[in-house]
């Protein structure tokens, strides 16, 4: 994105002395090719000093800098953060699921990158609570990997879980510090975030 400068006072002269059409200069808005042609631009010289005083090259140098800034390319995150509910299965329990409650607090930036953290409580509708689990976020916007730790309330163990977080669908296996392994397909309420 470009900005025309129009240089007000000296504008006659200027058009009187150079082949530049309207007697803009032409600044392209990123901060390095800002400075490169500011000093390439070389305006007529008159006997004695330049045809540019020091204020004119200073007005320059600050709308320069301006328009960088606003012409920013950063991508900025936004927040997510929502609770969730689901239903889960395990090879533990067999069929009888499990009701999973949650909260997920998210940063999803403008390359559809998603980081954040997940805690969750599953309460398993014959054994009583289940798992108290906190994982870490990490994808893209309608998938994101998880890796944390939590509590087996049914073992009494600390363990260790990872999983994939999909479009209202999460697969997941959790390893006990005993050495348990139990897999697990949860259908929830998370869904693809928004950019």
């Amino acid at each position: 994105m470009c900005l025309l400068l129009f240089l007000a006072g000296e504008r006659k002269k200027f058009l009187a002395k150079t082949s530049r059409p309207h007697g803009a200069l032409l600044i392209c808005a990123s901060r390095v090719e800002l400075e490169k042609r500011i000093s390439k631009c070389t305006l007529p010289e008159k006997k004695g000093g330049s045809l540019m005083s020091r204020t004119i090259k200073g007005l320059i140098t600050a709308t320069v800098a301006a328009a960088s800034l606003l012409v920013s390319t950063a991508s900025t995150a936004q927040n997510d953060n929502h609770v969730y509910a689901g239903l889960g299965w395990t090879v533990k329990h067999g069929w009888i699921p499990s009701v999973i409650a949650g909260v997920r607090s998210v940063d999803v930036d403008g390359i559809s990158d998603v980081t954040g953290v997940d805690l969750s409580l599953s309460y398993h509708f014959i054994d009583g609570f289940d798992k108290f689990l906190l994982k870490s976020v990490r994808g893209e916007i309608d998938w994101q990997a998880e890796l944390g730790g939590g509590y087996d309330f049914q073992a009494q163990s600390l363990l260790i879980t990872g999983g994939v977080q999909g479009r209202l669908v999460n697969f997941s296996m959790d390893i006990s510090l005993d050495g348990d392994i139990d897999g697990g397909l949860a259908i929830n309420s998370i869904d693809k975030y928004d950019l």
